[in-house]
């Protein structure tokens, strides 16, 4: 269950009450942003600004949260919130593109995969991704699989904070996992091989009509976001003791195996390692930034935009 916020929109809702436009830039210009040594010009930033602006779907979904549109003028020009928000997303895939450079870490299919859902996250979701322009989608991907990389590699060591961010969005300490099948003739030989040791994943992707749910070994995500889900499967969710697998529950949906475990599983690693690689990024790294667009808060790692002041002071 992804939990990652789309950065985009995130930027928008918490900077809501700025005021002010960015005029785009016409020719070279001077580089928008450097870090590490590496410039990125205005013209490249600017033209996903006008991407942006101009997709209708991501607009729809702005307005829905009650922020003010990214809206692009007759001028050439956008709304202050939105180029604050993308530059500061830009450094920080920056500066962890050139840490995956810099460690030598190689891109899988995989990685290549969860990028491109990141991407879909950051600009609002898979319909809005799919209308930018293809040269953007490409961009998009590139940039989110350095970040998909490191996600990776935190995930398969997860530091102890990673962990307990992880475990704070799931306040239950209950992770969910089920297998659905037909019938309860289906259910009992399934939980016969899961009794002689068989790995409750690997049957999972294997045998359950849970299309969402068995291409992540039947995890259906914690307690605390699961108040809607029928009866009794929440009933024996919320009750089954730890570690140990259900007998049958039958539901208008056919027959459920529930598996409740008390650590976060890596798909719960994943939606909160994302949000950490970015800001572990961006924090305390010297960064400038084309006054234009803003100024850089180095103690939050984020683009303020022209005339607001950091909280920090």
């Amino acid at each position: 269950m992804r939990r990652f916020i789309p950065l985009v929109l995130a930027g928008a809702v918490v900077l809501a009450l700025v005021v002010g436009t960015v005029v785009l830039a016409a020719g070279d210009g001077p580089p928008a942003f450097t870090v590490g040594g590496h410039s990125v010009s205005q013209p490249s930033i600017d033209d996903e600004l006008e991407a942006l602006a101009e997709n209708e779907i991501l607009q729809g979904l702005i307005e829905q949260s009650g922020s003010e549109p990214f809206t692009l003028t007759d001028e050439g020009s956008v709304t202050a919130n939105l180029a604050a928000s993308w530059v500061g997303l830009r450094i920080a895939q920056e500066i962890v593109r050139q840490r995956v450079e810099r460690e030598g870490l190689e891109s899988t299919r995989a990685d290549e995969i969860e990028a491109t859902t990141l991407a879909e996250s950051a600009v609002g979701g898979i319909e809005a991704f799919g209308a930018m322009p293809e040269w953007f989608r490409k961009r998009l991907i590139t940039r989110w699989t350095a970040v998909a990389i490191l996600q990776r590699e935190l995930i398969a060591a997860p530091t102890p904070a990673l962990v307990e961010a992880a475990a704070a969005e799931c306040p239950s300490g209950r992770y969910v996992s089920h297998i659905l099948v037909e019938s309860q003739l289906a259910a009992e030989a399934i939980k016969g091989q899961l009794d002689a040791g068989v790995d409750f994943a690997e049957l999972a992707v294997s045998n359950s009509t849970d299309a969402g749910s068995a291409e992540t070994g039947g995890y259906y995500g914690c307690l605390d976001g699961l108040a809607g889900a029928v009866e009794p499967f929440l009933a024996a969710a919320t009750t089954q003791p730890i570690g140990v697998v259900s007998d049958p529950v039958e539901t208008e949906f056919g027959f459920h195996l529930i598996l409740v475990t008390d650590q976060p599983t890596s798909a719960e690693l994943a939606s909160v390692a994302v949000v950490s690689v970015l800001e572990t990024a961006t924090r305390n790294t010297a960064v400038e930034v084309d006054p234009r667009y803003g100024t850089w808060d180095r103690a939050n790692g984020q683009v303020l935009p022209p005339g607001v002041t950091s909280a920090a002071g």
